[in-house]
């Protein structure tokens, strides 16, 4: 079940008004109670069951290197790095099929497809779009806090993007109230990017990725090797591992590997590259010699 609310339309009657002052801002705080309403109704439908001392999520195997505990509740967990997506879907699949509910604030390019692919039950992913635009640096940040202290009272995992308005490590008054809102209610915040003024608990980065499937102008892409290090302020020392995404039919399949197993395949455009890091010499008498590094 996906729903997307869309923070845009009323969700209830307001009175018409064509002009800024009083009015307007009396239509903008019935279109904010609304979307409350709405979430707390969606929260009550789809509240976690699980008892208080149940404090972790399970994650799949691979990722159970990194996170050997789980996911713990009411920890942000940030995926960095050209594989983030990829990172975030694995890290979800398990607890979701397991009976947990996840909502999804302000990605709007979350694929369903690829999410499907990896394994994502959809059914039980609740899409939130609250018409905020993330790269706007002011003047939308206690918005986004509000819709998203309203999502963590109620589903196990939200997965959203940090705002550019809080993404400096600076953290008002209202990022504390949400930190704290989420330890209380249990929640595990996954965020895609940086988690800026959240503070990120964990931090999963792709340090390298290897797509395997093309050969000299042949193939196609069928499997694809990410090197993920695990760091954060919550986690004593980093850990490191090597996974694997195999295309199976309409599925994504994880595996875990070795690092050393994985062999970088032949590109012929990185190779002319990186003969290229000694000096060239311009044959254009007019022209110096240009070094490129």
């Amino acid at each position: 079940m996906e729903i997307a609310v869309d923070h845009r339309t009323p969700l209830r009657a307001a009175p018409p008004a064509r002009t800024a002052g009083p009015n307007s801002r009396r239509r903008s705080a019935v279109r904010d109670e609304a979307l409350r309403d709405v979430l707390a109704e969606l929260g009550e439908r789809v509240k976690p069951i699980a008892l208080a001392r149940e404090r972790t999520l399970p994650v799949a195997a691979p990722f159970g290197q990194l996170l050997p505990d789980g996911l713990v509740r009411g920890q942000v967990v940030s995926c960095r790095g050209a594989a983030a997506r990829s990172m975030a879907f694995g890290l979800a699949r398990k607890a979701l099929v397991e009976g947990g509910w996840m909502a999804v604030v302000d990605v709007p390019t979350l694929g369903t497809d690829a999410a499907a692919e990896f394994g994502v039950p959809l059914e039980r992913v609740v899409r939130i779009d609250t018409g905020i635009d993330a790269d706007e640096p002011s003047g939308i940040g206690l918005d986004w806090i509000d819709v998203m202290g309203a999502a963590v009272d109620g589903f196990d995992l939200v997965l959203t993007c940090v705002p550019a308005a809080l993404r400096n490590d600076r953290r008002p008054a209202a990022v504390r109230k949400l930190g704290s809102r989420l330890q209380q209610r249990g929640a595990v915040m996954v965020t895609l990017g940086a988690p800026g003024a959240l503070g990120g608990d964990i931090e999963l980065t792709t340090q390298r990725t290897v797509w395997v499937g093309l050969g000299d102008g042949t193939g196609h892409l069928h499997r694809r090797v990410i090197d993920v290090e695990a760091s954060g302020r919550r986690m004593p020392g980093r850990r490191s591992c090597s996974i694997e995404l195999i295309g199976e039919g309409a599925r994504v399949r994880f595996k875990s590997v070795s690092a050393s197993d994985v062999k970088v395949p032949h590109d012929p455009p990185a190779e002319v590259l990186a003969e290229m890091t000694g000096t060239v010499t311009v044959t254009d008498l007019n022209d110096p010699p240009l070094a490129v590094g």
